[in-house]
């Protein structure tokens, strides 16, 4: 999720004040500010500018990681609210320079890291409505609309393999299920060019769809797909299902 309005505002407005010694580390910040913020815990956020900035001054200042975090650390003890989102960008740059430290990193060992992979689906593609937002991952893709949310996301044969079992049908015993749904199996669906296993979930007061589990293959492609009712009560999925029809390889 990106970091809302406010506080960007916030983390702008915090940035005017901070000390002229580490004022290089302004546009790294903001930066990682502009990135998914659920990615920064999870070893996915793009640190390319960081570790040019990082590069850059330790080749002038051997003990620029250390003198740079407990300076950045000082300058945040002093703000207010200072675990609200706004902050996070900041914690994240100071436990990375912090990182660079502890791990012994030079203007050598931050070298210029490989370009990030392309976002998107690399080997097969889908119509993508116009009417439902999109969103790119490494190697995946999440349409939202109102009533929904998907995603497809390609899978290698490994991969394929070990979530293979959250498709075991029939439910092995003490198989965890809410107890406000009632799954069902469709061994052998066919979508399109995609064929594979179906696990559904329905809503067992309204009947209606709560979740739809995929795994597909498609040639030799490999693919796992899900959709989402954002109503508690579920929505009919038949036309999300059109949309997964349209897998196919690319050309």
């Amino acid at each position: 999720m990106a970091l809302g309005r406010a506080d960007k505002a916030k983390l702008k407005t915090a940035l005017e004040s901070m000390p002229a010694a580490i004022d290089w580390l302004r546009d790294p910040i903001l930066d990682i500010a502009k990135q998914d913020q659920d990615l920064l815990s999870c070893g996915e956020a793009d640190p390319t500018k960081l570790m040019r900035s990082l590069r850059q001054h330790a080749e002038d200042a051997p003990d620029v990681f250390v003198d740079a975090a407990d300076a950045l650390r000082e300058w945040m003890n002093a703000q207010g609210d200072v675990n609200a989102a706004w902050a996070g960008p900041i914690w994240f740059v100071e436990g990375f320079v912090r990182g660079c430290d502890m791990f012994g990193a030079d203007a050598e060992a931050l070298a210029e890291p490989p370009p990030a992979p392309p976002l998107g689906l690399r080997t097969i593609e889908l119509d993508l409505p116009t009417t439902m937002k999109h969103k790119f991952y490494t190697g995946g893709v999440e349409l939202t609309d109102r009533n929904v949310q998907m995603f497809v996301i390609e899978l290698d044969a490994g991969t394929y393999e070990v979530r293979r079992r959250g498709f075991e049908w029939p439910r092995p015993p003490g198989w965890p299920t809410a107890p406000h749904l009632r799954e069902e199996c469709d061994p052998a669906i066919r979508l399109g060019e995609a064929r594979g296993v179906k696990i559904t979930a329905r809503h067992t007061a309204s009947g209606l769809v709560g979740m739809a589990m995929y795994q597909l293959k498609l040639g030799s492609d490999h693919i796992e797909a899900s959709i989402f009712a954002k109503k508690k009560t579920g929505c009919a999925i038949e036309p999300y299902e059109a949309i997964l029809a349209t897998l196919r390889r690319k050309a």
